[in-house]
């Protein structure tokens, strides 16, 4: 009978082994045809599963960059730091690579624009120990702040796996984080990047660069069905002095065109 037992498990092992391995060649063409180091995390709320092109970098945690702009937009209204996502933001008149952040910003715009500079100048009205308790409740990372209070999510300190992403993004979705109905309301809407009769789209960039260390590319969100919803963290990562043009663009086109490869259609 023991035995009978050992090899029944060892089956089942062996059987969740292959479907791993079988599931990660078959998406693994998608980062090798843009030349990308990578993986992409997904959970089927229907099905309650989870799917994996890369289960080992589905654990690993390295810095969230701007995906973190979830996190923060939910903390700046919860805290009452912003009244509303129209409330103009002082720019602080230092220009800056990307045009669309050099004005006063709203944190719709914000957002949108992923303004490094609006999350760092709201981020030490916070405060630490504030901070460190919504890190807490929200299990977001590895919950750790470092040395700068307005950078930690760009400097290495904060870290964050794909798996503790997607999460977190649960956690939003179903509104099962410690924020107001309201809170929850608005930042949804300024997440939302494309909505149809077939499917809403939620989402956010990040890109991280830290001398010496290769460049993280996040995208991160949700999309919701009809009936079901699909939550993803795609994170490509390229030497930092990797010029490839592709980076950027490649975030969202892997993630979309995984999403159909699956048949949870265009996202679009």
């Amino acid at each position: 009978m023991l035995n009978r037992f050992c090899l029944i498990l060892f089956l089942t092992l062996f059987a969740i082994k292959s479907l791993s391995a079988q599931t990660q060649s078959e998406f693994q063409k998608f980062f090798d045809e843009g030349g990308f180091k990578g993986s992409i995390t997904i959970y089927d709320k229907k099905a309650d599963k989870w799917i994996f092109s890369d289960s080992t970098d589905a654990h690993l945690e390295l810095l969230p960059a701007s995906s973190s702009k979830i996190f923060n937009s939910l903390v700046f209204l919860e805290e009452g730091i912003l009244k509303d996502e129209n409330e103009l933001v002082k720019w602080d008149g230092i220009k800056r690579w990307i045009d669309d952040w050099n004005q006063d910003l709203d944190l719709r715009r914000a957002f949108k624009f992923s303004a490094a500079w609006f999350y760092c100048k709201l981020a030490p009205e916070v405060g630490r120990g504030k901070y460190l308790n919504y890190l807490e409740l929200c299990n977001y990372g590895n919950k750790f702040i470092g040395t700068h209070i307005d950078s930690f999510w760009l400097d290495g300190s904060l870290k964050i796996s794909p798996v503790q992403q997607v999460n977190f993004l649960r956690k939003l979705d179903s509104e099962a984080l410690p924020f107001s109905k309201r809170t929850f309301s608005i930042v949804k809407d300024i997440m939302t990047e494309k909505a149809d009769s077939s499917h809403i789209l939620r989402a956010k960039t990040g890109w991280g660069k830290i001398i010496g260390q290769d460049d993280t590319g996040w995208w991160v969100g949700y999309l919701t069905l009809k009936d079901n919803v699909i939550y993803f963290a795609t994170r490509l990562r390229k030497g930092y002095d990797d010029e490839n043009p592709a980076f950027s663009s490649a975030r969202k086109s892997i993630t979309a065109n995984i999403l159909k490869h699956l048949g949870y259609g265009e996202i679009f």
